[in-house]
């Protein structure tokens, strides 16, 4: 699986006008070629919402550029936002907890060559309640974390931030 992740920042006064229409679009049937699952993150306090689609292939994502485009077009920048990324990523856990209600967004920087090391940690550290949850933190490359305590100096950065990503 795979997802495209489109950041914008901006007023978001009508953040609600925004959502209302996104649902409705949703409730109509119209839908993303290729598209499996949408996520809608807002941030009211610092102005910034994510949307996350995912989709099977980086082909399927390729392929829907022309929709996300034409929506681009057809929803105004001062009802969305300024967008300033548009990234893909390819989706290596997917896990939902049932009482989840909340989520923490970690961007995670350096080599692809560490994903199998970071996995390894998590899974080292699993637990109920979460994948390693008090663990994994914002980098992928090599840091030691800031408590200095974890021998595992090949993962990521601080304690305290969420997994279920």
């Amino acid at each position: 699986m795979h997802a495209r992740v489109a950041a914008f920042e901006g007023d978001i006064s009508r953040i609600d006008d925004l959502i209302g229409m996104i649902r409705e679009r949703m409730s109509t049937g119209e839908e993303i070629p290729g598209a499996k699952r949408f996520l809608m993150l807002l941030d009211r306090e610092g102005g910034s919402t994510l949307g996350i689609t995912f989709f099977d292939s980086e082909d399927s994502i390729r392929a829907a550029e022309p929709i996300f485009d034409k929506m681009g077009d057809e929803v105004p920048e001062e009802l969305r936002g300024r967008r300033t990324s548009v990234e893909t990523y390819e989706v290596v856990i997917d896990d939902i907890a049932a009482a989840a209600g909340a989520a923490r967004v970690s961007a995670l920087a350096g080599s692809p060559d560490d994903i199998d090391k970071g996995i390894a940690f998590i899974q080292r550290h699993d637990r109920p309640g979460g994948v390693g949850s008090e663990w994994l933190a914002g980098n992928s490359h090599p840091r030691r974390p800031r408590d200095g305590k974890d021998e595992d100096d090949h993962v990521l950065g601080e304690r305290g931030a969420a997994s279920r990503q």
